[in-house]
């Protein structure tokens, strides 16, 4: 699947936009069962790019089962960028604690 873009938002304090680009499955098992599958798409690496206020964009890789508090923490430890003043978007809704990146 291609990307899925971010679009801008008007919310007050440091708004980020994402963009995810989902990868593909390896078929290394062949577990069909429920359980499976949802571990599989649980697991399922995506790209996301972080687009920043001030135009440049940081990109990193997470899984779908991650959730939206471990991308803030990716970026109050890579940018500086306190978690309490971060608002992620992505389509312009918000995403919130606790949900994961598959929530979206």
């Amino acid at each position: 699947p291609g990307p899925i873009a971010g679009s801008p938002s008007k919310a007050s304090g440091l708004s980020l936009n994402l963009n995810l680009s989902v990868g593909r499955l390896e078929e290394e098992t062949k577990d069909n069962s429920e359980e499976g599958r949802m571990t599989r798409q649980l697991e399922t690496p995506v790209l996301v790019v972080f687009e920043l206020p001030d135009g440049s964009t940081v990109e990193e890789e997470f899984r779908m089962g991650q959730s939206v508090e471990v991308l803030k923490s990716f970026l109050a430890s890579e940018l500086g960028i306190p978690m309490e003043s971060q608002s992620l978007y992505l389509n312009d809704t918000l995403m919130f604690d606790p949900l994961s990146l598959m929530d979206f």
